[in-house]
């Protein structure tokens, strides 16, 4: 058995013990102090301490482990307590951490069964307990990220080059395309001395049956666009109406900053479009994963877009 896991047991096995019933009544700031240290004992490795998903092992996962401190901007405000329980303690999902979230309820039943095979005391109540704990930890770190700042822009096209294929959602296999058409981007664009007016952008569209269509490419000039031929096409971003938000952080990251895009977007009452796209600022490898800065923008209607303040 693991120290940890038995100081852990240890600790959680004497406030049961002391408390009995009365347990439940206690302030929530008490069951997140020993929802902390379960933490730091079992979930720090992947989701790192601060909770944000970049522990020590987080780059050994074949899905990335997300921001512990979003559940709440990601549910449209609420914190999913009954949904987080579940996750933690296993059951079907364990499935939407690509197999690799560990079954905690299994794996604290063991503890207790072994460090108190000699007692009376309910194991089952004292796994409960644990998790409870851990929930109300999670819930106590729960951030409003207000650095997304949505807000309604109404943008004019610009001239584009780009590399279009279609691929599948999966994040691996968008992140093998992105490698791909940016070195096809900089190699075409070294030989024709085409120079970019913005940063990079990619656009989606298309989504059909777990594929869709990406553009990567750069603004460029329309004398430079005419030179566009073979994989590199010419075209225009997108434009008109559209939700901005700004994501801060890592690209593995991504899918939380949509998943609160999402919660708000329902909680208003909008209807996403058909079209996305991103703009990036930084470089990979380069610039520290703290200062990358990508621009989320999603076509709405007109009268989705008189919700929003306008940027």
């Amino acid at each position: 058995m693991r120290a940890s896991h038995v100081l852990a047991t240890a600790m959680a096995t004497a406030i049961i013990g002391s408390a009995g019933p009365v347990a439940a009544q206690e302030p929530s700031t008490t069951r997140a102090t020993f929802g902390r240290i379960t933490f730091e004992l079992s979930c720090t490795v992947c989701h790192g301490a601060d909770a944000k998903g970049e522990g020590p092992a987080s780059a050994q996962l074949t899905v990335p482990a997300p921001d512990l401190t979003q559940l709440s901007v990601r549910n449209g405000g609420t914190f999913p307590t009954e949904r987080v329980t579940e996750i933690i303690y296993g059951g079907q999902a364990v499935a939407t951490h690509g197999g690799q979230m560990p079954a905690w309820g299994l794996i604290f039943l063991r503890d207790f069964e072994e460090f108190n095979r000699d007692t009376p005391l309910d194991d089952q109540a004292l796994v409960r307990r644990r998790i409870g704990d851990l929930v109300a930890y999670l819930q106590s770190i729960q951030e409003d990220d207000r650095s997304m700042n949505l807000t309604h822009v109404e943008l004019d096209p610009q001239t584009m080059i780009y590399f279009s294929t279609r691929t599948s959602m999966d994040p691996t296999q968008i992140g093998q395309v992105m490698t791909s058409a940016f070195e096809a981007l900089g190699k075409f664009m070294g030989a024709t001395q085409v120079t970019p007016l913005g940063p990079p952008l990619a656009v989606y569209r298309d989504w059909a049956d777990g594929m869709m269509t990406i553009e990567v490419g750069f603004p460029v000039s329309d004398a430079d666009a005419a030179k566009a031929g073979g994989e590199i096409h010419a075209g225009r971003t997108p434009g008109g109406h559209a939700l901005k938000a700004i994501h801060r952080g890592s690209y593995d990251k991504l899918r939380d900053t949509y998943a609160a895009i999402d919660a708000e977007m329902k909680r208003a009452g909008m209807q996403r479009g058909t079209l996305m796209w991103e703009v990036y600022f930084g470089e990979p490898g380069k610039t520290p994963d703290a200062d990358l800065v990508t621009e989320i923008y999603t076509q709405i209607t007109a009268e989705d877009a008189a919700k929003l303040p306008k940027d």
